[in-house]
C-alpha cells in the first residue's frame, strides 16, 4: 500500500511539472500580446483589445508605446482609445498625437475620438490644419468615430483639400454618415 501511494504520489508531480511547463510556455511578453490584440482587432474584436486595456492598466500600456514594433504601438493605441473617461489614458494619446511619429499620431487622433474625450474637438480641428496627409486623413476618420455633428462641415472643407487622397477620404467619410457601413462600401 505504501509503495502504490508512492507511486501514486510521483505520477501526481509529473502531472504537474507538466501543467506547470505547458503553463509556462503559454506566458506572453505584454509586446506579445499587444500584436495579438492588433491582429484579433483587425479581424473585428474590439472585446480583446478592452480585455487587454483593462488587464494592463494605463501604466502598463505606456511603455509598450516606446515599442520598436509599429505594430505593438498601433495595438497599444487602440487599446488606450477603449478606455473611455480615463483622463489618465487620454492624456497619454495627445502625447502621442503631438509627437513626431505621423503614423502613431495618425492612430492616436483616431483612438481619441473613439474614447470621445472632450479634447477631440480641438485635436481634430488641428490635425485639419496639418501639412501631413495622414494627419488630415485620421481627421476625417475621427470626426465619423467622435460623431460630433458640429464637425460635419469641416469634410466639406476637406472635399477641396489640396490631395486627392484627402478629398477621397473625405467624400467616403460623408458616405458613412449619410448611408452608414454597407452602403458607403458599396458606393
Amino acid at each position: 500500500m505504501r509503495r502504490v501511494l508512492v507511486v501514486g504520489a510521483g505520477v501526481l508531480l509529473i502531472i504537474l511539472i507538466g501543467i506547470l511547463v505547458r503553463s509556462i510556455g503559454s506566458i506572453k511578453s505584454a509586446e506579445e500580446q499587444a500584436a495579438d490584440v492588433l491582429r484579433q482587432n483587425t479581424a473585428g474584436s474590439k472585446g480583446v483589445a478592452v480585455e487587454f486595456a483593462k488587464k494592463q492598466g494605463v501604466e502598463g500600456l505606456k511603455p509598450l508605446l516606446k515599442s520598436e514594433s509599429a505594430n505593438v504601438r498601433t495595438a497599444t493605441i487602440i487599446a488606450l482609445g477603449t478606455l473611455k473617461g480615463d483622463k489618465e489614458a487620454t492624456k497619454v494619446l495627445i502625447e502621442v498625437v503631438n509627437g513626431k511619429d505621423v503614423e502613431d499620431a495618425h492612430n492616436a487622433i483616431i483612438a481619441i475620438a473613439s474614447q470621445g474625450a472632450p479634447e477631440t474637438r480641438e485635436i481634430i480641428t488641428k490635425a485639419f490644419e496639418s501639412p501631413q496627409v495622414r494627419r488630415r486623413e485620421a481627421a476625417c476618420m475621427a470626426i465619423y468615430e467622435y460623431r460630433d455633428e458640429s464637425l460635419y462641415p469641416l469634410l466639406d472643407v476637406a472635399l477641396d483639400d489640396k490631395d486627392e487622397f484627402i478629398q477621397l477620404v473625405a467624400s467616403r467619410i460623408k458616405q458613412l454618415i449619410r448611408y452608414g457601413h454597407s452602403a458607403a462600401i458599396d458606393r
